[in-house]
């Protein structure tokens, strides 16, 4: 599926992010690094989507906001997640 992000004005950008995240984002902790010497606690936020397109746009509009440290990964299943660590 490919569908862009909505052209969405500046000023209403961060209620959009918002309103997406609380119905298709997550934050987690957990650790990472488990097989290293010092394991680290971390916290992360998740944007998923079945568009990587959507994601890709999210993403690089959000770097635009000055959010940076991002990934996409894509599932086993039909669907990607933009991961903030």
């Amino acid at each position: 599926m490919n569908m862009p992000l909505p052209n969405v004005p500046d000023e209403f950008f961060a209620d959009f992010v918002r309103g997406y995240f609380d119905g298709d984002g997550n934050v987690w902790v957990g650790l990472i690094h488990k097989d290293r010497a010092t394991p680290m606690y971390t916290i992360g936020a998740v944007f998923t989507s079945c568009s990587r397109q959507f994601l890709i746009e999210l993403q690089n509009r959000l770097k635009r906001c000055g959010l940076k440290g991002s990934c996409i990964y894509k599932s086993r299943h039909n669907y990607s997640r933009l991961q903030y660590i």
